[in-house]
This record gives structure tokens, sequence and C-alpha cells, in this order.
């Protein structure tokens, strides 16, 4: 029987040689240690190695099952269309294009379907709901450019009793570049603080290979007192003018629209026509300035909300209080959120018969202003 020393001396070399095993499989060769002079310090002990950590099991991928396989109904009803595209090629802003496709039932089924296009600029029609076996119907898709500019791609949805194919897509492409080319379509100055005097540019232009060059001969808005300026510019296969319109003064709270007229310099003296509109508000904002309470039967009462906020996220209105005018109506400030508050209008039980109209007067602990809402209706008398 070997020593005690002579076993571990054979150990070791089978250790060095990779010829043990051990149950989590072959231990790979251990280089020779570099000898170590008489009389040198031993070398340190290396660091123990960092104790595993299991895998978070959040950070693990999740098992899935395998779907389970469903046989196919050999009499389903089955929806082929003859395409699932359609390129309109190149189209003007507020053209209407017109595409039809046809759908047949191969099936042995009776085919049920339904329409959904994905915007409300597209639409589809078909002349029937319902298809027998080897029957047919045609689809009738319209598309609207409206305003937009460029390359486009809207979707019809075919939703159908068809167990295999339940939801058909149809393609619809085209690229809104031809002729004169507005971006945007309008100059919508949106919410304007009362006092300032803003501006707002758009891009008037044309497409290389599809549009006509020309120049901008002479420029006016009509119903506001604005300034129109422009400038040429140059932007990959675009070429056009960029045009901006001015207020020559600040415009008081309201509404305001008009009509920004363009004459331009070609063959053809065509007249371009751009919408301008402006919302003016104060500090204190409503969503509505003029409410109608109908015509109301005596003895009845009728409710509506304003919303009432900054004009900007930054602004704090405070605390609310609102009042009527002539005392047609009932009115409180209501808060609603941190910021936002509602006026309640109301027309109440007691309201004596005849108009309704009145003023309801908006004030902010912080603002020193006063917005106000026109309020119109009408009190009928009871039939007897």
């Amino acid at each position: 029987m070997p020593s005690p020393r002579r076993f571990l001396l054979v150990s070791l070399a089978a250790l060095a040689i990779g010829g043990l095993s051990f149950a989590d499989g072959p231990v790979p060769p251990v280089a020779p240690a570099p000898p170590v002079a008489p009389g040198s310090p031993l070398p340190p002990p290396p660091p123990p190695a960092p104790p595993a950590t299991p895998p978070d099991p959040a950070l693990l991928p999740p098992v899935v099952a395998p779907a389970p396989s469903v046989a196919a109904d050999p009499n389903a009803a089955k929806a082929v269309l003859d395409r699932r595209a359609h390129d309109f090629g190149t189209a003007k802003q507020g053209a209407e294009l017109k595409a039809d496709f046809t759908l047949k039932n191969e099936g042995k089924s009776t085919l049920t379907l339904q329409l959904r296009a994905d915007c409300g600029c597209a639409a589809a029609i078909a002349d029937v709901k319902s298809l027998e076996p080897n029957a047919s119907t045609t689809i009738h898709v319209t598309y609207l450019t409206r305003d937009y500019v460029g390359p486009l791609v809207k979707r019809i949805h075919v939703l159908s009793n068809d167990p295999v194919d339940p939801r058909l897509e149809i393609s619809l492409r085209v690229d809104v570049a031809e002729g004169v080319v507005l971006d945007p379509a309008f100059l919508y100055f949106g919410y304007v603080e009362a006092g300032s005097s803003p501006s707002k540019s758009i891009k008037v232009q044309w497409k290389d290979g599809v549009g006509t060059p020309f120049e901008i001969a002479s420029s006016e808005v009509s119903g506001l007192d604005m300034a129109l300026t422009s400038k040429r510019f140059d932007a990959d296969a675009w070429h056009g003018y960029e045009v901006t319109a001015t207020f020559r003064k600040p415009p008081a709270i309201g509404t305001w629209s008009g009509t920004a007229i363009l004459k331009l310099g070609s063959a053809d003296g065509r007249r371009i026509t751009i919408p301008v509109s402006a919302f003016v508000s104060g500090k204190v904002f409503l969503d509505r300035r003029e409410v109608s309470l109908g015509l109301l039967p005596q003895g009845k009462e009728r409710t509506v909300m304003i919303g009432c906020r900054g004009l900007r996220p930054e602004i704090d209105i405070g605390v609310v209080t609102a009042k009527s005018r002539n005392g047609r109506v009932v009115v409180r400030a209501i808060r609603a959120q941190d910021k936002e508050w509602l006026i309640e209008i109301q027309a109440p039980e007691t309201a004596t018969v005849g108009r309704l109209d009145d003023v309801v007067e908006v004030t902010s602990s912080t603002i020193p202003e006063t917005a106000e809402i026109v309020v119109k209706g009408e009190v009928l008398a009871k039939k007897d």
C-alpha cells in the first residue's frame, strides 16, 4: 500500500497532465509554478475566485410554449385579392385618386368582409358584404392627398372570416409633388399671446422633374393687417420660396382669419391662395370665448363647462373666480387640477322667459387681466 505522501505526489502529477476527471468534467492542465530562489519569500497566494452569481430571472428570455398546430378547415372561406398594393405615382395636393381591387372567395363557405382605412384620407367600399364560394366583388378605393407633401403610404384593411388570412392589407403609395406644393398648406399661427406681433412661414415650392419653376410676382393678405416677405431656397430636389407672414401690429384678443394671395410670374399667371388663422388670447386661456345654451324651455336648467388655464404651461393663474355681468346665468369656478379650472355656466330653472344674453367675467389671482365669455340663448314660455 503506497504511503500518503506518495499518493499525494501521484495525484498532483495526474492533475498536471489532465489525467483525472471529476463530476464537473476534466480538469484543465495546470501550468508549473516558477522556481523560487532559496531564502526568497514565497509569492502571495492568488485572490479567491468571486462567488458565482445566479442570473437574474427577470433578465432571462421568457419561455414560450409552442403554438398548437391547427388543422386548416377545408370547407372554410378563403379571401384572395388580385393584388396587395397600388402606386398612384405623383399627384397634386388636394387631388382625389381612385383605384379598384378584386376580391374573390376561393373557399367553400360564405365569406363575410369589412373594410377599414388607417386614416380619414382614404376610404374603401365593396359592391357586396358577403361572397359565396367562387364569387368575386370589386373594392373601390378613394385616396385624398389633401395638404400632404412628398412620399406617403396608407393602408386599407380587409377583414373577413377567412381563418387563415382574416386581415389582408392593401398598400396605397403616392408622391405628392406635382405642380406648386405648399409646406404646410396654410399659415396657422395657433394660440398667440395678446400684445405680440408673431410671424409664420411656409414653403411654396416645386420638385425637380415634376413641377415647373416659377417666381412670385406679387403677394398680399386679405382680411388681416399683415406683411408678406419671401426669399428663395434650394434644398435637394425641392426649390422655391419661403414666404413669411407677420402681423404689423399686435392683434386684439379673439379669432382672426384671412387669406394670403400669391401671384406667380409664370406663363399661366397662376394665383395661389393660402388660409391664414390665429387665436389671440391673454395669459388666462379659455377653451371657448362664446357659448350658446340654445333654446331652453321655461323651468328647465342647462349647464356648460369651459376649460380655463394658463396660455403656456409655465403660467400659473393662481385662484380663478368667475361672475355674471348681467345676472342672467349662474356661474362658478371649479378647480380641476393644479393649474387648470372649469368655468361652470348654468341657465337656472328660475330663468325668466326671454333672451339669456350675458357675459361671464373670469379673473385670476396672479394675472391682472379679465377674460370674457359671451353667453347666448333663449328661454321659451311654457305651452298651454
